[in-house]
């Protein structure tokens, strides 16, 4: 889990919640450089979680179903510890 990095789960909690996305539109809405989500991309691409797909609109990353499963567990796991403080 460390691999991924927060980067990371900052990417697959914010597919989860968003569904599909532009390359272009994910540094600004996380806050993230772009070397941070290209790497963070490349964990996730390779651990097959995120599904990186070409469109006339440009690259669109989404998750993949084990992604969609992670994601929601992060997403959950997120929710709660917010309630517990």
């Amino acid at each position: 889990m460390e691999e991924l990095g927060f980067t990371g789960l900052k990417l697959l909690a914010f597919l989860q919640r968003r569904g599909e996305s532009t390359l272009t539109y994910i540094p600004q809405a996380l806050n993230v450089s772009h070397s941070e989500l290209y790497y963070a991309v490349e964990v996730l691409r390779k651990k097959g979680l995120i599904e990186v797909v070409d469109t006339w609109a440009g690259r669109r990353l989404k998750l993949t179903e084990k992604g969609a499963r992670v994601a929601r567990l992060l997403v959950e796991a997120e929710e709660e510890l917010g309630r517990a403080g």
